[in-house]
């Protein structure tokens, strides 16, 4: 576990290269341009960058713990969805969180996104039902929630 916490922090630095399908894209916030052209995923633009926090000035920084459950998260999601999928949100710091709150973006007061466990994705090929139907069949998160406005919730 040691390794693997000293594995992540060097993830924020270099990033980590793994196999993710070239036409699944980054959106960091739903509604935001995401970094497209990625055909692999590093945990940096993917997981923890936020166009909105960078907008508002907001260090967004995941720290060892929370990097240790996006890896986790993360895993959980490449197994569940190999045919690919786009993050349009994970990890959030509390100040972002507050912020969105603020502006009016439903962000749960005690998300799993803050520490690192939640993120919000859209499946290739697959409307948000059905996606929270493979999730909940795969037996991998403790929370799967389908919005109508396109995203699936799934939290570790």
């Amino acid at each position: 576990m040691t390794e693997l916490l000293a594995l992540g922090a060097g993830l924020l630095a270099v990033g980590i290269m793994l196999r993710r399908p070239a036409a699944a894209v980054d959106a960091s916030d739903a509604g935001d341009a995401g970094d497209a052209g990625f055909s692999v995923q590093t945990l940096e633009p993917l997981w923890w960058r936020s166009d909105t926090a960078d907008r508002m000035g907001i260090d967004n920084t995941p720290d060892a713990a929370a990097i240790e459950q996006l890896l986790r998260l993360k895993d959980a999601v490449d197994a569940t969805f190999p045919g690919g999928y786009r993050v349009t949100n994970a990890y959030r710091t509390q100040q972002l969180n507050d912020a969105l709150r603020a502006a009016g973006y439903a962000a749960a007061p005690h998300s799993y996104h803050l520490q690192g466990r939640a993120a919000d994705i859209d499946v290739a090929g697959m409307t948000p039902y059905q996606a929270a139907r493979v999730a909940e069949d795969a037996g991998r998160f403790v929370e799967v929630i389908p919005y109508a406005d396109g995203h699936l919730h799934v939290a570790v």
